[in-house]
């Protein structure tokens, strides 16, 4: 890779302090501890002199601060003075530093006036204090300028030595101890020369020198501390340093996860198990999971295999079931073996914890039967000879051995191993806790926990037994939770049927003869009815009666008594276990499925969607659905994006069964009026339990079932479909042995825009190593052909490999291919140059006669083979490149390089290796497609898949242990080795290479404690290790260790290398003693390099020798032995296919993205005509394909030239004819006969054998007539800027950019007396209103009287000031309380649950709009975090609220306070309703605007007077869509709700030169027959006057804003006149006085 410099980088990311120094004068002391310097720290064993030394600076409160504030001033003019000295010049500051030095040497000399003046000021300004002449006196005579030093100098103890190196020195020399007790030393001594430095600066006369001498050298040198606050970072940091224990306080946790360093990560990589059995998911996810938690970390208990036996044997596959455990298959006398290969499988996998690949190549034995007197098993295809399909044989040396668990099957039994596990797990964890409880129920010891056989029934019987023992399991959780003396109140939590158990009705429940327990008995009992009921003498009424004698309670009468005590055993059977598992067995062998469309659904699923195969399905069986489909996650798909609605039943028959033997198991034999009444209340019981329990459980199940099985379905063909891309040998060229991998020139030119992509070049050897890149600007150049022959004939690659983004990259392909001819065949070299541009051009190959529109034929250079000896041009797959080149990984690896120059080191390692390149993707292999309904998979149940497929191709291939270790992009095959995985191969590379890199054989693997033993014997026989001598007799010799063993290079496991030996010893006809002395794989060596081994180990009779080691070791080896055979015939052979290359319809739809559903026959599509010929047309379509027209197809009428018809660069439309795949062409036909066929041709989507056809067609019908009905409807003009003739989703279209609030007046569907009026009230949701006019004219005319609902208005103004207006405000009041919370359920109930968390115990309530009624308004409340969030649904109406019984609720403070009211209301009366906690209120009416129902084309209007309460979303609704083509985008004003200066109540009006509508009540100018774009009317001809007539006479048009209204108030719609504004006022405000504005009713 020396051509791009060093791909990888090694960057040091450790960073190291420096000390810096700062050569700026000091300003205000900011350091850090700068005033801790306080000499009473400092202990002394001298008192006097502690008392002398405190006298200094030891001073009362006040005095301490003076000083501080002189302190202060003093510092303040020092700096003043330094400041000015820096702002004199250089010969001034240079004099001064001299004299200064003149000073310090003793040596006086002229000084100027200004300095010696100055110098006395400071010593006369003024006198030592009493305390300072105290200590002057008792102090030496103070020194001079020029011997002040000297003291200091003689004196050490005045001196801070910080010098690093000299402490050092000291430390060695005179202290002992390690460095951290020497650093803690020097850290001491510096901060007790810090403590008598701030002593010796407090007090300066204690060495003799004067106030102000001491002031002016701390002016000009400091004191010293300046840089104190440098060395405690630097104590801080290495404090710090010294605190970090690992690289957990280093990195971020998310690195540290990617890197695999995390604890548990440690533990995987440590623990002797298999990686991936140690994760519940995929181990190539970087989110994947530690399964090593609770009991799945212990062993697993060996009893347990025989019910894990059982329970996995019954549920491998369908097919395993149909073929050995059905009386009626050849292979029902295998069903004991094949019990017994189940069991074994299992052994291995939970006891031994070996992995599937070992088993399947190692074990073999243990999941076949063999028989050598029997007859031979039938041979599997060669498409499975890896798999080893049961009931087939491997081959004829190996007929008569039958496998009994394919490879697959091995993969179902240890996905069902873990399951079994958890279930166990939770089976023991039940019955602990019955144990736990004391109880004992012989129902459930008898009956329950033996039909324990899945989660779902482990689940029911949690639940039933939490339901029928509440009481003590809170009892018991409890007393867990106490502590001491201290007990902790749980809050209790009881449901209807818990609080109706503790009453006088739970004794009249058990008076109906039979209970729950008895029923489910009944029910399930092979030998009849087992329990009967004894009926009561009284009827039921008269019976209940006795229950409520004497009861205080007024409301508690026999009925009440009767249904509580009905929805009590009712509850009880609807939670029995034995029951529900009966159900779900109905549902899943009878059970059906109906598809409806919603009414989105039905305009937007047409003919040609995926989902119109089941747009109408009917009454499917559940069982077609199980197996070989992924219709019911379309279907579910479907469903979430709110298209169909879905539902599953029992068909009649089966109902009516399950019914009249649930009947049945219930009644009594009894005849009699009595007997008869309580049967019929008894069957009434069994029916409430179906409906509310029974049914929706099994319905539920039924649904996660199905998804459950079709994504087990779904992701193994995407494994099958990867399988087939990696299952591959490298690119062989001719002449060569599969398994080899060729040097690989890969070329691209990127997107093949000749003005900005280049071609680029790249060369990869045979050992995958970048060698030579090329870059040039095209193929036609001479210079730049010479290169590319240049750059063939020096590398020589075996395979060019060609690839690119777009459709020209077949032009490279082609023009490549044909260079690649010319050099590389005999004489290439000499082959002459391409011509110069302008040259005549070479004779076309293969020029044949022409066709039959005149047009010569030629075969095209990438169609025509290649000439024999020339170097292949080839296509590869480049799903992989495409994903390599935006990679981290192509970046570290080859970061010099171009996007364009990683994507061709992708498609050359591609050709080299699929294998490789897949296993280097990670979990980016998920974001290749490799099935259209990938999209349908969970991401880690997707890369799950993808991993066993790996794995399996992997462990068939073998990985080469010193090259993974040495080449960073081989090693990614690691992880997919049995009993590998990403942590435990990082590792074995690390302690690899920490042993020299490289493995000298097997047994260094396991004796120097690489691998545990665990992991060892998993992995083994899949690492193969070369005999390399060079690097072996080094490493013997430094490591001592044993020769290379010529095993070690083959599949044998070295369990079964004496088995190895022995057989090549037999074939060579060796004895003990021709061999003994020799190594003891030798002879293994001797018999490789045998001529003619194979006829000698044919000699062998491998069956016999099989038997005899069953008789004498008791050990299977049939299959060991012929893989032995093969091992030592070819080591390591290629097992994999030949290389796949992409066919031409692949290739097509890869450099173009053309699929068959975008482009094939029939298919109308756009192309633009490029040139244009005497009788053909070329064109290219939209992805770049070139298309031709022939002048027959042209026209319905041949004309006599094609540019009579067409010209150049005109777009049209054209019907495929034909594709050339080949050549990457397209026929077309732009007749119009042939284009009016489109929807003859069209793509279908074929309908589901189960379609209700008979529902579409009336569907279909009754939309057509809808659509007649609008297109009869003459067209209304309506005068009025914000009327559009539009139907209600082009209304919905046109509103999404526009602000909430804004409204279009649109024709009704209902009639010509009807008009709609559509508002936005919120992002995605539209408000309807229905306008019904009333004293119309005539038919065109807008009536004299608008009804909406019980309020008339007498115009559009009006309504919009007085119904909509008002409206907008109070939802927008809404909107802004505090109360609000989100704008959709979803949003609101994530709130409600968030604030319970995080506030136990509190209860809350919060609002959100109605998003299924528009309008409208939801109040969510959650009690507490055990409860069900209750929605209550209220109203917005013009200018109050509604909630309820609650109406005209005018604040948001009302609205709140009546909720609060009915709640509480409803509290109080919930023991008359049997304790049932308060839900919603009923569907409040509509008053005033209903929204009408939607759904129809044309936005036909609903009645005024609704049927049904609640309002339906239209299927529209929520989709933000741009307007239609045929309404031109306009670009609404930008408004806003607040309310500026100059502004009516926040609606900014645009100018007419800003091209909007204008306002929040923004709509298009008047309509005229010049459509949306055509100028506003003329004045005289407006419905209102303009607007220059209300702003001074200004002709600002009409997007300039009228004057508020003349009395004040709000806002005025756009649109309206102002004068008609103030007139609807003041006539609503009926003639009182005021001060004007909109009153409160209009919310203006």
């Amino acid at each position: 890779m020396s051509d791009v410099g060093s791909p990888r980088r090694d960057r040091d990311g450790d960073e190291r302090m420096g000390r810096g120094t700062d050569s700026e004068g000091s300003g205000d002391d900011l350091r850090p501890g700068a005033s801790e310097h306080d000499s009473s720290e400092e202990e002394d064993d001298n008192p006097e002199e502690a008392r002398r030394v405190a006298e200094g600076f030891i001073v009362d409160e006040e005095e301490d601060e003076e000083e501080f504030d002189g302190r202060e001033r003093k510092r303040r003019r020092k700096r003043r003075r330094k400041e000015r000295r820096q702002s004199e010049d250089s010969d001034n500051l240079d004099e001064e530093d001299l004299e200064l030095l003149e000073e310090n040497t003793g040596q006086r000399r002229s000084r100027t006036a200004g300095a010696l003046k100055r110098l006395q000021r400071r010593r006369t300004s003024r006198s030592p204090s009493a305390d300072e002449d105290d200590v002057r006196a008792e102090s030496p005579p103070l020194p001079t300028l020029a011997t002040m030093f000297d003291d200091i100098r003689n004196n050490r103890d005045f001196i801070e030595d910080d010098d690093d190196i000299g402490d050092f020195i000291e430390d060695d020399e005179e202290e002992g101890g390690d460095d951290e007790d020497r650093e803690q030393r020097r850290r001491a001594r510096r901060k007790e020369e810090r403590e008598r430095r701030g002593k010796f600066m407090a007090n300066p006369e204690l060495v003799g020198i004067d106030k102000d001498s001491w002031d002016e050298i701390f002016e000009v040198f400091g004191d010293g501390t300046d840089y104190d606050w440098a060395l405690d970072l630097e104590d801080e940091e290495e404090k710090r340093r010294g605190e970090i224990k690992s690289y957990t306080d280093i990195f971020e946790p998310s690195e540290i996860r990617a890197r695999l360093l995390t604890r548990e990560d440690d533990e995987i990589r440590t623990r002797d198990v298999p990686e991936r059995m140690q994760l519940s998911t995929p181990a190539l996810s970087t989110s994947s999971t530690v399964l090593v938690q609770g009991r799945l970390s212990e062993p697993f208990d060996p009893l347990d295999i025989d019910a894990a036996t059982a329970w996995v044997t019954l549920r491998v596959s369908p097919a395993l079931t149909d073929l050995f455990l059905s009386p009626e298959s050849h292979l029902y006398a295998r069903q004991d073996d094949f019990r017994m290969a189940v069991k074994r499988a299992l052994e291995l996998l939970l006891l031994d914890q070996y992995e599937v690949p070992f088993i399947h190549a190692h074990r073999r034995d243990l999941v076949s039967f063999f028989d050598p007197a029997g007859p031979p098993a039938p041979v599997h295809g060669q498409e499975h000879h890896n798999d080893r399909p049961a009931g087939t044989s491997s081959g004829a040396r190996n007929a008569k051995q039958m496998s009994l668990l394919s490879r697959n099957d091995l993969w179902a039994v240890h996905a069902l191993a873990i399951r079994f596990r958890a279930l166990n797990e939770r089976i023991k964890a039940l019955r602990e806790q019955v144990e736990k409880l004391g109880i004992s129920d012989k129902y459930l010891e008898d009956h329950l926990l033996p039909e324990a056989d899945s989660p779902e029934v482990v689940a029911d019987v949690l639940e039933w037994l939490n339901s029928r023992y509440a009481q003590q399991i809170r009892d018991s959780q409890a007393m867990e939770d106490g502590d001491g003396d201290r007990m902790l109140k749980r809050p209790s939590h009881s449901s209807a049927y818990e609080r109706a158990k503790k009453t006088i009705m739970a004794k009249l429940a058990k008076e109906f003869g039979i209970s729950a327990d008895e029923l489910a008995l009944n029910f399930t009992s092979a030998s009849g009815k087992l329990h009967f009921p004894v009926d009561p003498d009284e009827p039921p009424t008269e019976y209940a009666q006795n229950f409520v004698t004497g009861e205080d309670d007024e409301k508690l009468t026999p009925y009440f008594a009767l249904n509580t005590a009905k929805m009590i055993l009712a509850t009880e059977i609807g939670r029995d276990p034995l029951l529900r598992k009966q159900v779900r067995e109905r549902f899943r062998a009878e059970g059906t499925i109906t598809v409806t469309p919603t009414e989105r659904g039905l305009t937007k699923i047409d003919e040609q969607h995926p989902y119109y195969n089941f747009k109408y399905l009917r009454d499917k069986r559940v069982s077609l659905l199980a197996t070989g489909s992924t219709q019911f996650l379309s279907i579910l798909q479907a469903e979430s994006e709110h298209l169909v609605k879905v539902d599953i039943n029992l068909p009649k028959g089966p109902m009516s069964m399950l019914v009249q033997l649930l009947g049945d198991a219930i009644t009594s034999d009894s005849f009699s009026a009595a007997a008869d009444e309580w049967n019929e209340l008894r069957r009434e019981i069994v029916k409430n339990a179906l409906d509310e329990a029974l049914l929706p459980h099994g319905k539920r199940y039924i649904r996660e079932w199905l998804r459950e099985e079709q994504e087990d379905f779904l992701a193994k063909r995407c494994a099958d479909r990867l399988s087939d891309r990696v299952d591959v040998a490298p690119f062989a060229p001719p002449d060569w042995e599969k398994g080899e991998t060729p040097a690989v020139l890969a070329v691209s030119s990127g997107q093949g825009d000749p003005k900005k992509d280049a071609i680029m070049a790249v060369f990869l050897d045979e050992g995958g190593r970048f060698r030579e890149r090329l870059k040039i600007d095209n193929l036609a150049d001479a210079q730049n052909i010479e290169d590319f022959k240049e750059l063939l004939l020096s590398r020589k690659p075996q395979v060019v490999v060609v690839g690119g983004l777009s459709v020209r990259t077949h032009d490279v392909f082609k023009t490549v291919r044909e260079l690649v001819n010319r050099f590389t065949v005999e004489g290439g070299e000499n082959a002459p140059a391409i011509p110069e541009p302008g040259a005549p051009a070479p004779q076309p190959m293969g020029m044949r006669q022409q066709d039959e529109w005149g047009m010569p034929i030629q075969q095209d250079p990438a169609v025509a083979p290649q000439p024999e000896g020339a170097t292949p041009v080839i296509f590869v797959h480049d799903d992989v490149a495409r994903i390599y080149q935006h990679s981290k990984r192509a970046e570290e690896e080859f970061g010099e390089l171009p996007l364009t120059g990683k994507y061709c080191v992708g498609l050359a390692r591609y050709a080299q290796s699929p294998l490789n390149e897949y296993a280097a993707l990670g979990e980016d292999i998920a974001a290749i497609t490799f099935d259209p309904q990938q999209r349908l998979l969970p991401r880690d149940k997707l890369i799950g898949a993808l991993e066993r497929a790996l794995v399996n191709v992997v462990n068939d291939v073998g990985v080469d242990v010193n090259q993974a270790v040495q080449d960073a992009y081989y090693q990614h095959l690691l992880q997919f080795v049995s009993g590998f995985g990403p942590r435990k191969a990082q590792g074995f590379v690390k302690q690899v290479a920490a042993r020299g890199g490289y493995l000298v054989n097997r047994d260094e693997l396991a004796k120097s404690e690489i691998l545990g033993y665990n992991v060892f014997m998993n992995a083994a026989g899949f690492l193969r290790i070369r005999e390399d001598p060079e690097s072996e007799e080094a490493l013997r010799k430094a490591r001592g260790t044993e020769d290379p063993d010529p095993l070690d290079s083959t599949r044998i496991h070295p369990e079964d290398y004496e088995l190895a030996r022995k057989m090549a010893a037999d074939a060579l006809e060796l004895d003990e003693e021709d061999i003994a002395g020799q190594h003891p794989s030798q002879v293994v060596g001797q018999l490789m390099d045998d001529d003619s081994n194979e006829s000698k180990l044919d000699e062998l009779n491998l069956d016999d020798y099989a038997v005899n080691l069953l008789q004498t070791r008791q050990e299977h080896k049939r299959a060991t032995l012929d893989n032995i055979r093969t091992e030592i015939l070819q080591p390591f052979g290629e097992r994999r296919d030949e290389f796949a290359q992409p066919g031409a319809k692949e290739v097509f739809t890869m450099l173009t993205g053309e699929t068959e559903y975008t482009l094939s026959p029939g298919v109308v599509v756009p192309a633009q005509v490029m040139r244009t010929q005497s009788h053909i047309v070329k064109l290219r379509l939209d992805s770049g394909v070139d298309a031709f027209i022939n002048i027959v197809y042209l026209a319905d009428q041949q004309p006599e030239r094609t540019d009579a018809v067409v010209k150049k660069g005109q777009t049209i439309q054209g019907m495929v004819l034909n594709i050339d795949y080949d050549k990457f062409t397209v026929e077309l036909s732009s007749r119009p006969q042939d284009l009016a066929l489109d929807s003859v041709y069209r793509k279908n989507i074929a309908p589901d054998e189960y379609y209700d056809m008979e529902r579409a067609t009336r569907d279909k019908e009754d939309a057509a007539k809808r659509k007649k009905s609008e297109a009869a409807r003459s067209t209304r003009i309506i005068e009025h800027p914000n009327f559009a003739n539009i139907n209600s989703l082009q209304a919905e279209r046109l509103l999404a950019s526009r602000m909430p609030g804004d409204v279009v007046i649109r024709p009704s569907s209902k009639g010509a007396d009807h008009l709609a009026v559509t508002w936005k009230v919120d992002d995605g949701l539209y408000q309807h209103v229905d306008v019904l006019e009333i004293d119309k004219d005539n038919e065109w005319s807008l009536g004299k009287m608008l009804r909406v609902g019980k309020a008339t208005y007498s115009d559009l103004d009006e309504l919009l000031v007085s119904h909509i207006t008002p409206m907008f405000r109070k939802i927008e009041e809404l909107k802004r309380h505090e109360k609000y919370k989100g704008a959709s359920e979803v949003e609101l109930h994530g709130y409600l649950r968030d604030f319970v968390q995080m506030n136990p115990g509190k209860s809350v309530y919060a609002f959100c709009l109605d998003r299924d009624r528009p309008g409208g308004f939801v109040l969510g409340f959650l009690a507490n975090e055990a409860s069900q969030i209750q929605n209550w649904r209220g109203r917005v109406h013009p200018g109050a609220y509604q909630l309820g019984e609650a109406k005209d609720l005018p604040t948001m403070v009302e609205l709140c306070n009546a909720f609060k009211r009915q709640y509480k209301a409803a509290i109080e009366a919930k023991r008359a309703n049997g304790g049932k906690t308060p839900g919603r209120p009923t569907a409040t009416p509509y008053m005033g605007g209903r929204t009408p129902a939607v759904g129809y084309p044309g936005g036909k209007t609903p009645d005024p007077v609704p049927l049904d309460p609640r309002t339906p979303r239209h299927p529209g609704m929520g989709s933000a869509q741009p307007p239609p083509a045929a309404y031109p985008q306009q670009q609404p004003a930008v408004t806003s709700y607040q309310q500026p200066s100059g502004q009516w109540g926040g609606y900014a009006q645009p100018s007419a030169a800003q091209g909007g509508w204008g306002g929040s009540w923004a709509a298009p100018p008047p309509q005229t027959h010049g459509g949306w774009d055509a100028p506003p009317p003329p004045p005289q001809q407006a419905a209102y006057p303009p607007a220059a007539a209300y702003n001074g006479g200004s002709s600002a048009g009409w997007g300039a804003p009228p004057p508020p209204p003349a009395q004040g108030g709000g806002a005025v719609p756009h649109g309206m006149n102002p004068a008609r504004a103030a007139m609807i006022q003041q006539a609503q405000r009926g003639g009182q006085g005021g001060g004007g504005g909109w009153d409160a009713q209009s919310g203006w």
